[in-house]
């Protein structure tokens, strides 16, 4: 068995691991089985480009490297991922994990290459899963910022209605001016 299956193995059983202790731990986790292994590893590897520093264009490599694969397919697989690692007993680690995906979200939003489309879907799905960390109540600000791109990305938005984009997008301005 090659160094590479091993890791991947040793991924899967680590993401397969129930999460809370209120789940029998022979129940596996939902949210991670239906995680693709072909998005997730793009996924991981943003990651760790984004641990080593990497940031705006530099992450546009990594992109371009797989620009045929940002779709719906890696929004749902990446917000699969990040609702498998919150922790209701970490708020930092939850912050954290929210951080890391706003600042992707950012960074798929602006990237010019690939299906726009599907660029400002993903950015959409992205921040979205983001505001379940990023409350109101809890980070204000942190909020309001996430609205405000939000409403940005829907703005823009290719796919939909035009009209029921910008409703969006100024109900999120209005949530953003709240704070």
């Amino acid at each position: 068995m090659s160094m590479w299956h091993k890791r991947w193995q040793n991924l899967w059983q680590r993401l397969n691991t129930p999460l809370f202790t209120s789940q029998p731990a022979r129940t596996p986790n939902p949210t991670v089985e239906a995680i693709s292994p072909e998005y997730l590893a793009i996924w991981l590897e943003i990651l760790k480009a984004k641990k080593r520093g990497l940031s705006g264009k530099a992450i546009y490599t990594i992109f371009q490297k797989y620009q045929d694969q940002l779709d719906l397919d890696l929004a749902e697989t990446i917000t699969r991922w990040f609702h498998s690692q919150l922790d209701p007993k970490n708020i930092r680690k939850n912050k954290d994990l929210a951080r890391n995906l706003y600042n992707f979200a950012i960074n798929i939003q602006q990237f010019p290459l690939g299906s726009r489309a599907n660029n400002l879907e993903i950015a959409i799905v992205a921040y979205e899963a983001v505001l379940e960390v990023y409350t109101r109540t809890a980070f204000p600000e942190d909020w309001a910022t996430t609205q405000n791109n939000l409403a940005v990305a829907y703005w823009s938005r290719i796919r939909g209605k035009r009209a029921d984009n910008i409703e969006e997008a100024i109900r999120r301005y209005q949530a953003a001016l709240e704070v």
